[in-house]
């Protein structure tokens, strides 16, 4: 049986869609478990007249805690051999889980990844990754999860720069439970990329379907909306703190970890820019705090622009790294703005 954990959280524009994409599939021995996340809408109405309509689906309702936890909860209910993970706002093919059921057994695999599209608003875009294939080949080769990307969003295909996102994988449930993997409750972003990581820790193979079986809806709303998050800075400083302590155990060569880390870095720094210049009305004096602090220093040091270099990140934006090394802040924000226009 393959357990499919649902946190849900004021998703009723989306969520009858979700769900039918799950009974609807070719694989039918299910168990469907919704975790309402505090819903203030009419998700938990919803949940509770599908619980009528198919004895698969549960669902769990509780006070508001956040995404992490939501799923924390949904896997302590799981009885389900195998686990899968569905965002509420998201949807699948029909075949998906037939697909990575059958992968999975055919070879005798501890997790399998298939490839995935990105919905926008009824524009579909095919997320391609590359570097699953070379994954399967050395499953504890972890350094694929870190290469740089440029990815050009105006294209109908780009490259995957959420490799680490666990809906579009089957998972064993008998590694999660033995090694008490868990999504840290800390993380509002990059949860779903640090549980993977840890997963991959402790398995011997990894299998891959080269289709495109899960759709991921964008959701301007949702934690990675466009929007000012007042917590990306503190989120960013464990999300690195999670990803250096996985890298440090992993069985990748020094240079290998040293190149991850400093890719991980300058993707960091350029997200917490980003969020203050594109989304903060004090932008300027929030930058002027956060540059003071030990760990935004040490995100652009000379090891990590040779780093740029060496991935062929564009010039005009190892220029910009180069405006934020010096503190140039209002040269930033006036840029951010020119291009805005």
């Amino acid at each position: 049986m393959i357990s499919v954990i649902i946190p849900v959280y004021n998703a009723e524009k989306y969520l009858k869609k979700c769900l039918d994409s799950v009974l609807n599939q070719t694989f039918k021995d299910l168990e469907i478990i919704a975790v309402d996340d505090g819903s203030s809408d009419g998700s938990p109405a919803i949940l509770d007249d599908y619980v009528k309509k198919d004895a698969r689906v549960k669902v769990i309702h509780k006070e508001n805690s956040g995404v992490s936890e939501t799923r924390n909860i949904g896997l302590s209910a799981v009885t389900g051999e195998f686990i899968a993970f569905l965002d509420s706002d998201d949807y699948i093919e029909r075949e998906m889980y037939e697909n990575l059921y059958k992968k999975i057994q055919e070879d005798n695999s501890d997790i399998v990844f298939c490839q995935i599209k990105r919905d926008c608003n009824g524009k579909i875009i095919t997320l391609r990754e590359p570097n699953f294939k070379k994954l399967v080949d050395n499953p504890k080769d972890i350094k694929y999860f870190f290469y740089a990307y440029n990815a050009d969003e105006s294209k109908d295909v780009v490259t995957d720069v959420i490799f680490g996102s666990v809906w579009r994988s089957l998972f064993k449930t008998d590694i999660i439970r033995k090694f008490k993997l868990s999504f840290n409750p800390e993380l509002k972003i990059g949860e779903d990329r640090i549980f993977t990581l840890d997963y991959l820790s402790y398995v011997d193979k990894v299998s891959f379907v080269d289709k495109f079986l899960y759709f991921y809806y964008v959701n301007p709303a949702s934690a990675m909306g466009a929007r000012y998050k007042n917590y990306l800075y503190e989120n960013n400083k464990k999300f690195f703190e999670e990803q250096k302590r996985i890298i440090d155990k992993s069985e990748m060569n020094l240079i290998d970890k040293k190149l991850s880390l400093n890719r991980i870095k300058y993707t960091l720094c350029n997200a917490v820019v980003t969020n203050e210049v594109k989304y903060n009305e004090s932008a300027s004096s929030e930058l002027k705090k956060i540059d003071k602090e030990t760990f935004f220093k040490e995100l652009l040091t000379l090891s990590v622009f040779k780093t740029m270099f060496q991935d062929g990140v564009k010039s005009k934006k190892i220029i910009y790294f180069a405006l934020i090394k010096l503190n140039m802040w209002r040269a930033i924000i006036k840029i951010s703005k020119a291009i805005k226009k």
